[in-house]
C-alpha cells in the first residue's frame, strides 16, 4: 500500500469516527448549518443526518477501494476534494466550539481530520511513496504535530536470490529473427530503446539531434521516421525512449524538450505532456498508467526515482528509495510491466537489485550477488566503461523475469581495436561489441531461484519487447542491426 493510499484510508476512517461523534452529540440540534442541510433530506432531522453521513462515508470507502487503490486517473482530484472537505471540518469545529464556549459535537475528532488532511495533501504534492507499515502513518502524524517534516520510511530488507542454477539442463537460446535495412539515418549505431508492436513492426530510438525514431516492417524493411526535428508538436530534439501500448499507440520521451509525445498506430502525433528530462526508462501498464524511471526534484527536495502517471500526464505515485542528488547512480532503474498488474524495476548500476511493485503499490525487493557483476565504488563520480549495466528486463508468460546486462568482455581491452571471436571486424569505441559481452539471467522471484544464466560473447543492446533484443555490429560494409529472439529451452 502506498503512502497516498494509507493516508486516504486513514482519513476515511477518521471521518467515520467523526460522523459517529456528531451523531451521538446530536449535532443537528446545536449547529445551524447541519440543521439546514439535514432538513433538505427529511423532516425527521435525525434520519436526514444519518442518511447524509452514511452516504458520505460510503462514498469515501468507494473512493478508497476503487479509484485510489487501483490508481484511476480520478484518484488525485478525488483525494484533493477530500482534503478540502476535511480541512474545513478540522478548522470549523474548533472555531465553533470556541464561539460556544464549550464542547460541541465533533470537536474531539476534528483535529485528527485536520492532521490527516495536511498529511495527505503533502503526499499528493510530493509523492514519495514506499511500502506502508502501521508505524509509518503514526510517525508522519508525530512529525506534523511536532512541526517537523516526516522522514521517508526505510524499505524492508531485500530477499537474496542465490547463485546456484535451479534448472541444470535449461539453456538460453538466442536466434537472429530479422535483419533491419534502410537509410543510414534509420540504422542507428547505439539505440537507446526499441519496441515491437502487435503488428510486428519494430521501432527504434536514439537520443541524437540528427536521429528521429524509426519504424521498420516485420521483415526488417524501413517504413518511415516518426515525427520531425524541432520543438513543436510531434517534434523531437533527443528522442531517447519509446514504448507501445495494447492499441499500438507509440509513447516517445524526448530528453531535449522534457516532453512525452503520444502518436497513434499510424504514427501521427496525438498529444503530449511534460515529464522529467532525466527520464531513463518507461513502460506502459495494462490499466493505462505509465511508469517512468526518472529521479526528479521539486524545489531542491528529493523525490523517489520511479514515477507512475495516468494517461493524461498527472503524476499518481512514486516508488523506491529517496533520491539524494541528480548524479547519484544508485537511483537509476529500468522498468517493465508485470503480467498480473504492477511492474518490475531493476537498478541500472551498482548492485543487482530487483523491485516488484504490485497493483496496489506494495514493494518487494530482491537482490542477486553474482561473481561476474562489477558494481560502482561508493566514492565514484562517474561510471567506468567496465561496470556492469542492466540493459533490459521483462516478465515472460510463465512468470519468469529476464534481466539482460552489459558486461566487460573477458578477453578484450576496451581501449583497443580488436576482432570479435565470431570474426566480425569492429572499431572501438564506435562499436562497443568488441569490448562488451551480454549476460542474461532468468529468475523465478516467487521461488527465489536463478532458473538459468548464459553469457553471450557479443553485445545485445536494448529490449525490443519481451524476449527480443537489438544487436548492432560494425562490419566492412557498415552497420548490421538485427533483432535477436531469446527463449528458454528446458530439458
Amino acid at each position: 500500500m502506498t503512502r497516498i493510499q494509507a493516508g486516504f484510508g486513514a482519513l476515511i476512517l477518521a471521518q467515520a469516527a467523526h460522523s459517529v461523534e456528531e451523531y451521538l452529540g446530536r449535532l443537528w440540534e446545536s449547529f445551524p448549518p447541519a440543521r439546514a442541510l439535514t432538513s433538505l433530506v427529511s423532516q425527521d432531522l435525525e434520519l436526514g443526518f444519518l442518511v447524509i453521513n452514511v452516504a458520505l462515508v460510503t462514498f469515501g470507502v468507494w473512493c478508497f477501494l476503487w479509484p485510489v487503490r487501483r490508481g484511476w486517473p480520478s484518484a488525485v482530484p478525488l483525494a484533493w476534494g477530500w482534503v478540502v472537505i476535511e480541512t474545513i471540518n478540522g478548522i470549523g469545529h474548533p472555531l465553533w466550539a470556541l464561539r460556544q464556549g464549550g464542547y460541541t459535537p465533533g470537536v474531539i475528532t476534528a483535529p485528527v481530520l485536520l492532521i490527516l488532511a495536511i498529511y495527505l495533501a503533502g503526499q499528493l504534492r510530493k509523492p514519495q511513496v514506499t511500502s506502508f507499515n502501521p508505524l509509518m502513518l503514526l510517525g508522519a502524524l508525530t512529525g506534523i504535530i511536532g512541526g517537523c517534516r516526516p522522514a521517508p520510511a526505510a524499505r524492508s530488507d531485500s530477499t537474496e536470490i542465490p547463485g546456484t542454477v535451479a534448472c541444470a539442463g535449461c539453456e538460453i537460446i538466442a536466434e537472429e529473427a530479422v535483419v533491419l535495412s534502410g537509410p543510414a539515418s534509420a540504422l542507428v549505431e547505439w539505440p537507446q530503446s526499441a519496441w515491437t508492436d502487435s503488428r510486428g513492426r519494430i521501432l527504434l530510438a536514439q537520443p541524437n539531434k540528427q536521429v528521429l525514431p524509426a519504424a521498420f516492417a516485420p521483415d526488417g524493411k524501413f517504413l518511415q521516421h516518426i515525427g520531425g526535428e524541432g520543438e513543436g508538436p510531434g517534434e523531437f530534439r533527443y528522442a531517447a525512449h519509446l514504448a507501445g501500448d495494447a492499441h499500438d499507440s507509440v509513447w516517445i520521451a524526448d530528453w531535449g524538450t522534457g516532453r512525452l509525445s503520444v502518436s497513434g498506430p499510424d504514427f501521427r502525433f496525438a498529444r503530449s505532456f511534460p515529464v522529467p528530462s532525466s527520464l531513463g526508462s518507461l513502460a506502459l501498464l495494462p490499466g493505462g498508467n505509465l511508469v517512468t524511471a526518472a529521479p526528479s526534484f521539486d524545489g531542491g527536495k528529493a523525490l523517489v526515482p520511479i514515477q507512475r502517471w495516468d494517461r493524461g500526464g498527472a503524476r499518481v505515485a512514486g516508488y523506491g528509495p529517496p533520491v539524494k542528488q541528480s548524479s547519484d547512480y544508485e537511483y537509476q532503474f529500468l522498468v517493465a510491466a508485470a503480467r498480473n498488474g504492477g511492474f518490475w524495476a531493476v537498478r541500472l548500476w551498482g548492485r543487482l537489485l530487483l523491485l516488484r511493485v504490485d497493483s496496489g503499490g506494495g514493494e518487494t525487493w530482491y537482490e542477486r550477488r553474482p561473481e561476474w557483476f562489477k558494481g560502482i565504488p561508493a566514492e565514484a563520480t562517474d561510471v567506468d566503461h567496465d561496470v556492469s549495466a542492466a540493459r533490459a528486463i521483462w516478465e515472460d508468460a510463465a512468470g519468469l523475469v529476464w534481466i539482460v546486462f552489459k558486461v566487460a568482455a573477458e578477453s578484450a581491452d576496451i581501449a583497443m581495436d580488436t576482432v570479435r571471436p565470431e570474426g566480425v571486424p569492429v572499431a572501438v569505441p564506435r562499436d562497443p561489441d568488441a569490448a562488451y559481452d551480454t549476460m542474461v539471467e532468468v529468475l523465478d522471484p516467487r521461488r527465489g531461484e536463478l532458473v538459468a544464466a548464459h553469457r553471450f560473447p557479443e553485445l545485445l543492446t536494448v529490449s525490443a519487447g519481451p524476449g527480443r533484443l537489438i544487436r548492432v555490429l560494425e562490419t566492412d560494409t557498415g552497420l548490421r542491426i538485427s533483432v535477436v529472439a531469446l527463449r528458454l529451452q528446458r530439458p
